[in-house]
């Protein structure tokens, strides 16, 4: 299956998923977080939690990409870290387009340790641009998802 993008003039890349990404045994819970609006701009986060394998990971992200509203966003971001039945640790992140967001995301990860988790942050664009205001949006959504789900932890 590809998922094809609604927006590839802002960047988007259509996104290729192999037979595991539909198959249920690698199913794993994903709740939305509260959107975010800016100057016609939208941004809400996604989480799948229970994520431990590549498989789960692409099943989640096909998932989340499928609904209706996520498709037909502007961008959508990515960044995910799981540690294997091996004890070995994972994680990348996408930005679809956005420069930089899935590095910002993956950092909010990293601080608050959240492990065995995926998030999406669809940005919805209003034709107003955010400039780096964008980036603190991504990442406050992010944020939000991964602690009012108990997800992770600071250390302090």
């Amino acid at each position: 299956f590809t998922f094809h993008p609604a927006c590839p003039q802002y960047g988007q890349r259509p996104v290729r998923f192999d037979s595991a990404s539909a198959d249920e045994k690698y199913a794993v819970p994903i709740v939305e977080g509260e959107p975010v609006v800016d100057r016609k701009s939208t941004f809400k986060a996604y989480l799948a939690t229970g994520v431990d394998s590549d498989e789960k990971v692409q099943w989640a992200r096909r998932n989340i990409l499928g609904r209706k509203n996520v498709a037909k966003a502007t961008h959508n971001m990515l960044a995910y870290r799981f540690v294997d039945g091996d004890g070995i640790s994972h994680a990348d992140n996408d930005d679809d387009g956005e420069d930089g967001a899935g590095a910002k995301m993956a950092y909010v990860l990293s601080v608050l340790n959240a492990d065995n988790c995926l998030v999406i942050v669809a940005r919805w664009y209003g034709g107003i641009k955010l400039g780096p205001d964008r980036f603190k949006h991504i990442a406050k959504c992010t944020q939000r998802i991964l602690e009012a789900n108990g997800v992770g932890r600071r250390n302090n």
